[in-house]
Protein backbone atom coordinates (compact mmCIF):
# COMPACT_ATOMS: atom_id res chain seq x y z
CA UNK A 1 0.00 0.00 0.00
CA UNK A 2 1.27 3.30 -0.86
CA UNK A 3 -0.04 7.14 -0.25
CA UNK A 4 -0.33 10.06 1.81
CA UNK A 5 -1.17 9.83 5.42
CA UNK A 6 0.53 12.64 7.45
CA UNK A 7 3.53 12.13 4.86
CA UNK A 8 4.07 9.93 2.07
CA UNK A 9 4.15 6.18 3.18
CA UNK A 10 3.85 2.68 2.07
CA UNK A 11 2.75 0.52 4.16
CA UNK A 12 1.91 -3.64 4.33
CA UNK A 13 -1.94 -4.09 4.56
CA UNK A 14 -1.72 -5.96 7.31
CA UNK A 15 -0.12 -3.08 9.42
CA UNK A 16 3.32 -5.10 10.16
CA UNK A 17 5.40 -2.63 8.24
CA UNK A 18 5.43 0.92 7.74
CA UNK A 19 7.56 3.33 6.23
CA UNK A 20 7.19 7.16 6.04
CA UNK A 21 8.98 9.93 4.15
CA UNK A 22 8.44 14.08 5.37
CA UNK A 23 10.26 16.84 4.33
CA UNK A 24 10.37 20.71 5.82
CA UNK A 25 11.75 23.05 4.02
CA UNK A 26 11.40 26.77 5.19
CA UNK A 27 12.51 30.00 3.13
CA UNK A 28 12.39 33.03 4.74
CA UNK A 29 13.17 36.98 3.37
CA UNK A 30 15.10 39.00 6.57
CA UNK A 31 15.40 42.67 6.73
CA UNK A 32 17.49 44.33 9.35
CA UNK A 33 17.34 47.99 10.12
CA UNK A 34 19.94 49.01 12.94
CA UNK A 35 20.53 51.97 14.83
CA UNK A 36 24.16 52.42 13.60
CA UNK A 37 25.60 51.97 10.50
CA UNK A 38 27.77 48.39 10.50
CA UNK A 39 30.60 50.38 8.46
CA UNK A 40 33.30 48.42 6.66
CA UNK A 41 33.48 45.25 9.53
CA UNK A 42 30.14 44.02 10.33
CA UNK A 43 29.36 41.31 13.47
CA UNK A 44 29.87 38.47 12.57
CA UNK A 45 26.85 37.01 13.88
CA UNK A 46 25.25 39.22 10.63
CA UNK A 47 25.41 37.40 7.38
CA UNK A 48 26.28 38.98 4.17
CA UNK A 49 23.69 40.02 2.28
CA UNK A 50 25.83 41.77 -0.29
CA UNK A 51 24.41 45.23 1.11
CA UNK A 52 26.34 48.65 1.41
CA UNK A 53 27.93 47.79 4.98
CA UNK A 54 27.83 51.76 5.11
CA UNK A 55 24.21 50.93 4.91
CA UNK A 56 21.72 50.83 8.33
CA UNK A 57 19.75 48.43 6.63
CA UNK A 58 20.58 44.83 5.79
CA UNK A 59 18.23 42.38 3.97
CA UNK A 60 18.31 39.21 1.62
CA UNK A 61 16.55 35.33 1.32
CA UNK A 62 17.85 32.43 3.18
CA UNK A 63 16.70 29.62 3.38
CA UNK A 64 16.23 28.46 6.99
CA UNK A 65 15.65 25.55 7.44
CA UNK A 66 15.63 22.21 5.45
CA UNK A 67 14.90 18.76 6.70
CA UNK A 68 13.89 15.33 6.10
CA UNK A 69 12.13 12.40 8.22
CA UNK A 70 11.77 8.88 7.97
CA UNK A 71 10.02 7.16 10.50
CA UNK A 72 7.49 4.43 10.67
CA UNK A 73 8.05 1.08 12.26
CA UNK A 74 9.11 -3.01 11.21
CA UNK A 75 7.50 -5.95 12.36
CA UNK A 76 5.86 -4.78 15.54
CA UNK A 77 3.81 -1.55 15.22
CA UNK A 78 4.42 -1.09 18.93
CA UNK A 79 8.04 -0.61 18.11
CA UNK A 80 8.49 2.87 15.92
CA UNK A 81 11.84 4.45 14.99
CA UNK A 82 12.34 8.34 12.99
CA UNK A 83 15.37 9.20 12.13
CA UNK A 84 15.92 13.42 10.58
CA UNK A 85 18.31 15.15 9.01
CA UNK A 86 19.24 18.63 8.73
CA UNK A 87 20.85 21.73 6.64
CA UNK A 88 19.82 24.65 8.57
CA UNK A 89 21.14 28.46 8.13
CA UNK A 90 20.79 29.12 11.48
CA UNK A 91 21.42 27.68 15.13
CA UNK A 92 18.90 26.86 17.60
CA UNK A 93 18.37 24.84 20.34
CA UNK A 94 17.42 21.68 18.28
CA UNK A 95 20.16 21.84 15.83
CA UNK A 96 23.18 23.77 16.88
CA UNK A 97 25.63 22.99 13.77
CA UNK A 98 24.45 26.27 11.68
CA UNK A 99 25.26 25.53 7.74
CA UNK A 100 26.28 21.87 8.07
CA UNK A 101 24.57 18.56 7.26
CA UNK A 102 23.81 16.85 10.54
CA UNK A 103 21.31 14.51 12.47
CA UNK A 104 18.51 15.68 14.55
CA UNK A 105 16.49 12.70 15.07
CA UNK A 106 17.80 9.38 15.94
CA UNK A 107 15.54 7.52 17.89
CA UNK A 108 13.61 4.36 18.65
CA UNK A 109 10.21 4.54 20.81
CA UNK A 110 9.13 1.68 22.35
CA UNK A 111 5.29 1.74 23.37
CA UNK A 112 4.98 -0.62 26.47
CA UNK A 113 1.05 -0.33 26.57
CA UNK A 114 -1.97 2.53 25.73
CA UNK A 115 -0.13 4.87 27.89
CA UNK A 116 3.56 4.31 28.54
CA UNK A 117 6.36 4.37 26.24
CA UNK A 118 10.37 4.44 27.06
CA UNK A 119 12.37 6.15 23.86
CA UNK A 120 16.48 6.17 23.57
CA UNK A 121 18.47 8.02 21.37
CA UNK A 122 18.74 11.97 20.09
CA UNK A 123 15.67 13.48 21.13
CA UNK A 124 13.43 16.46 22.25
CA UNK A 125 14.62 16.58 26.01
CA UNK A 126 11.02 17.40 27.62
CA UNK A 127 11.59 20.68 29.64
CA UNK A 128 9.55 23.71 28.02
CA UNK A 129 5.91 23.68 26.25
CA UNK A 130 7.32 23.96 22.39
CA UNK A 131 9.76 20.68 23.67
CA UNK A 132 6.41 18.58 22.85
CA UNK A 133 6.51 20.02 19.19
CA UNK A 134 8.15 17.68 16.50
CA UNK A 135 10.15 20.25 14.71
CA UNK A 136 10.22 24.54 14.07
CA UNK A 137 7.24 23.73 11.38
CA UNK A 138 4.59 23.34 14.49
CA UNK A 139 5.51 26.30 16.04
CA UNK A 140 3.73 29.37 15.79
CA UNK A 141 4.64 31.07 12.49
CA UNK A 142 7.46 28.59 11.70
CA UNK A 143 9.37 29.56 14.61
CA UNK A 144 10.63 28.63 17.93
CA UNK A 145 9.97 31.56 20.55
CA UNK A 146 12.21 33.89 22.07
CA UNK A 147 12.15 31.66 25.85
CA UNK A 148 12.87 28.78 23.68
CA UNK A 149 16.57 30.14 22.41
CA UNK A 150 17.27 31.73 25.62
CA UNK A 151 16.13 29.34 27.83
CA UNK A 152 15.28 25.79 26.00
CA UNK A 153 17.76 22.50 25.75
CA UNK A 154 16.62 21.50 22.74
CA UNK A 155 17.34 18.06 21.72
CA UNK A 156 19.62 15.89 23.80
CA UNK A 157 20.94 11.95 23.25
CA UNK A 158 18.99 9.71 26.37
CA UNK A 159 16.78 7.50 27.50
CA UNK A 160 13.60 8.59 28.28
CA UNK A 161 10.12 7.74 29.42
CA UNK A 162 6.48 9.49 28.84
CA UNK A 163 3.22 8.36 30.59
CA UNK A 164 0.09 9.63 29.28
CA UNK A 165 -4.14 9.73 30.02
CA UNK A 166 -6.77 11.81 29.28
CA UNK A 167 -5.76 14.31 31.36
CA UNK A 168 -2.16 14.28 32.29
CA UNK A 169 0.62 13.63 30.82
CA UNK A 170 4.60 13.27 32.37
CA UNK A 171 7.85 13.05 30.63
CA UNK A 172 10.82 12.85 31.85
CA UNK A 173 14.46 10.85 31.26
CA UNK A 174 18.23 11.11 31.41
CA UNK A 175 20.65 12.58 28.75
CA UNK A 176 24.01 13.90 27.71
CA UNK A 177 23.26 17.36 29.00
CA UNK A 178 20.21 19.28 29.60
CA UNK A 179 23.12 22.97 30.11
CA UNK A 180 22.16 24.85 26.81
CA UNK A 181 25.69 25.86 25.88
CA UNK A 182 25.13 27.46 22.34
CA UNK A 183 28.09 25.56 19.86
CA UNK A 184 28.98 23.14 22.24
CA UNK A 185 27.69 19.31 20.96
CA UNK A 186 30.22 17.27 22.61
CA UNK A 187 29.22 16.79 25.50
CA UNK A 188 30.75 13.80 26.23
CA UNK A 189 34.29 13.78 26.63
CA UNK A 190 36.81 14.18 29.08
CA UNK A 191 36.46 17.71 29.91
CA UNK A 192 32.47 18.20 29.85
CA UNK A 193 31.41 14.79 30.52
CA UNK A 194 27.97 15.51 33.35
CA UNK A 195 27.73 12.97 36.43
CA UNK A 196 24.04 13.55 35.78
CA UNK A 197 22.07 15.34 33.87
CA UNK A 198 18.17 14.94 33.81
CA UNK A 199 14.94 16.67 32.69
CA UNK A 200 11.42 16.10 33.18
CA UNK A 201 8.00 18.23 32.30
CA UNK A 202 4.48 17.40 33.94
CA UNK A 203 1.22 18.79 31.85
CA UNK A 204 -2.25 18.77 32.76
CA UNK A 205 -5.40 19.21 30.31
CA UNK A 206 -8.54 20.59 31.72
CA UNK A 207 -9.91 20.13 28.30
CA UNK A 208 -9.46 19.42 24.55
CA UNK A 209 -7.02 16.90 22.98
CA UNK A 210 -3.08 16.31 22.96
CA UNK A 211 -3.41 15.90 19.62
CA UNK A 212 -4.81 19.81 18.80
CA UNK A 213 -1.32 20.66 21.02
CA UNK A 214 1.01 19.27 18.42
CA UNK A 215 0.73 22.45 17.19
CA UNK A 216 0.95 25.74 17.98
CA UNK A 217 -1.34 27.14 15.30
CA UNK A 218 -4.97 26.44 15.11
CA UNK A 219 -7.74 27.99 12.95
CA UNK A 220 -10.87 29.58 13.69
CA UNK A 221 -13.82 27.05 13.90
CA UNK A 222 -11.74 24.54 15.79
CA UNK A 223 -12.52 23.87 19.71
CA UNK A 224 -10.84 24.99 22.02
CA UNK A 225 -8.14 23.47 24.65
CA UNK A 226 -6.18 24.40 27.69
CA UNK A 227 -3.18 23.01 28.91
CA UNK A 228 -1.05 24.06 31.95
CA UNK A 229 2.84 22.57 32.40
CA UNK A 230 5.93 22.77 34.41
CA UNK A 231 9.14 21.47 33.51
CA UNK A 232 12.56 20.71 35.29
CA UNK A 233 15.96 20.12 34.22
CA UNK A 234 19.13 19.79 36.29
CA UNK A 235 22.79 18.81 35.76
CA UNK A 236 25.63 18.18 37.39
CA UNK A 237 29.10 18.17 36.08
CA UNK A 238 32.20 16.01 37.02
CA UNK A 239 34.35 16.97 39.63
CA UNK A 240 37.42 18.01 37.57
CA UNK A 241 34.98 20.10 35.25
CA UNK A 242 34.77 22.68 38.04
CA UNK A 243 38.17 23.49 37.33
CA UNK A 244 36.97 24.63 34.17
CA UNK A 245 34.14 27.10 35.61
CA UNK A 246 31.75 24.62 33.56
CA UNK A 247 28.65 25.21 35.89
Amino acid sequence: MSGYDRGFVLAAADGSYLFRINCLGQVRFVWNNNTQAFGTQPPAAVPDSGTNRNDRNTWGAEMRRLQLYISGHIGDPSLEYVLGAANDSQADPYFEQRNSFGMIYVEVRKHLDDRLSVSAGRQNAPFTAESTLFNAGFAQMGEYSVFEYRAGIGQQTGVALEWKDSAVRWQGGMFDDVVPIPGNVAYWDSLFNASVAVASRLEIKPFGTWEQFATESSFRGEDPGLVLGAGVAWATPRSQNSILGYD
